[in-house]
């Protein structure tokens, strides 16, 4: 059944009118002029001139120039002829347009004669035709929507579409080839593709509280069976399949959309809790073994397909890949190693500075020097290796106001250890510090 819209139908009725009137009143003043009758004429080329006005005003496409070049064909054929050579023509136009529409049968479930009928659809009625839903999106017709029916709606396996018309949800349609009623329109399209997904999870703990950072990778996607994904049952009404879904998976997608608007960022959640819950009964030493990561696969995948039961949500696999310790831990090693070094390196500097004293107070002693003088020589080295050190100048600055007399003042501290060695402890004979 053709639908009827005024804005193409309006013009092609005044047309032909008019041109009916033109024609008549012309042969009333020419009589015999035109044969057949002029009224004819003008009426056959009044709706001609009317059909494609009426698709200008209707689509604002580049259709109406075909309807403008057969409409033409129609008059000139008409006035040539007679009406007979304008039905031929007609007839010859409409053969045409039936062999390029079968061309796109596979859209119609292979009928030829579905596809002829949407095509003349398109043509006459005005508002429809043709709505694909591809790679997540409406790619035909182009631009912004909502794109109103009726129009032969193709929805691409792996995807599915809410319907709404008004304030109201009409159906849920998959992979499938349906008609859409007036002013019914795609509100939502869903991707119900399976989709594989790697996550990092943070802030675990295992069970003697050694934090951790573990890796997985899931595949999921709303409860839907693979043929459907594919498309392959879309027209099997034997399967119990309307539009491309089953009952229970009609319910299963309905459910998803009106509880788990955010139905993908959930599933991740799920995974996050899960993959903590099982790590914190496993002690680091266990967990950290990829021979293990079997079994801690296995108990993953079960709370989470447990969690997500009767939700509509099917996850088909999961994968722990890896297992490591956290950064933090990492960071704390690095530093407790750095400073274990560089405390080994301060330990063994000593020991080779108290060495080589050693051996050098001993040198001195087999070379004939008195315990006195040793000490003596060994503050005034101190006392030089000090005065020529930047830091202890910086450390040991003298007063700016002192005057030069001031060298004369009684002696410092330091003097009185350069000048009373006796200060220090005394070394035995073999080299030793008496207490």
């Amino acid at each position: 059944m053709l639908v009827i819209n005024h804005r193409l139908w309006a013009p092609i009725l005044l047309l032909a009118v008019v041109g009916a009137l033109v024609g008549y009143f012309y042969e009333q003043a020419n009589p015999g002029v035109l044969s057949p009758h002029a009224a004819a004429v003008g009426l056959v080329a009044g709706a001609a001139l009317g059909f494609p006005l009426g698709l200008l005003l209707q689509q604002q496409k580049r259709r109406w120039v075909a309807g403008a070049v057969l409409a033409g064909l129609l008059i000139v054929a008409y006035i040539l002829g007679g009406p007979w050579d304008a039905l031929f023509a007609a007839a010859a136009a409409m053969i045409a347009y039936f062999v390029s529409a079968a061309v796109l049968r596979d859209l119609y479930d292979g009928n030829e004669f579905d596809a002829f009928r949407h095509h003349l659809r398109i043509l006459f009625a005005a508002r429809g035709g043709m709505l694909i839903v591809q790679d997540g999106n409406i790619v035909v017709p182009p631009g912004k929507g909502p794109h109103f029916g009726p129009m032969l709606v193709v929805v691409k396996p792996g995807h599915a579409v809410v319907m709404e018309s008004g304030s109201k949800v009409t159906r849920v349609c998959g992979p499938s080839v349906f008609q859409s009623n007036n002013f019914e329109y795609v509100k939502q399209i869903i991707d119900i593709r399976r989709i594989r997904k790697s996550v990092q999870v943070k802030d675990i703990l295992t069970e003697d509280l050694v934090p951790v950072v573990a890796e997985v990778t899931y595949v999921f996607g709303i409860d839907i069976s693979p043929e459907t994904l594919r498309g392959e049952t879309a027209s099997n009404t034997a399967a119990g399949k309307i539009y491309g879904l089953t009952d229970s998976e009609r319910i299963a997608l309905m459910g998803v959309i009106t509880r788990l608007p955010n139905w993908q960022e959930f599933v991740q959640d799920v995974f996050f809790s899960t993959v903590r819950e099982v790590l914190a009964n496993e002690k680091y030493s266990k967990a950290i073994k990829s021979t293990n990561y079997g079994e801690l696969t296995n108990r993953i995948h079960r709370r989470v397909r447990s969690h997500l039961a009767g939700r509509g949500i099917r996850v088909e696999s999961s994968l722990l890949t890896r297992i490591s310790p956290a950064p933090i831990l990492v960071e704390a090693l690095a530093s407790s190693e750095s400073t274990r070094a560089r405390e080994q390196a301060a330990g063994e500097a000593w020991r080779m500075a108290i060495t080589a004293i050693s051996v050098g107070y001993k040198i001195a002693l087999k070379n004939g020097m008195r315990p006195e003088d040793i000490h003596r020589e060994t503050q005034r080295i101190m006392m030089e290796h000090i005065s020529h050190d930047e830091a202890t100048k910086i450390v040991m600055a003298a007063d700016p106001d002192a005057r030069l007399n001031g060298v004369q003042h009684p002696s410092s501290v330091v003097d009185s250890l350069v000048d009373e060695p006796r200060a220090l402890p005394t070394p035995t004979k073999d080299g030793a510090m008496a207490s």
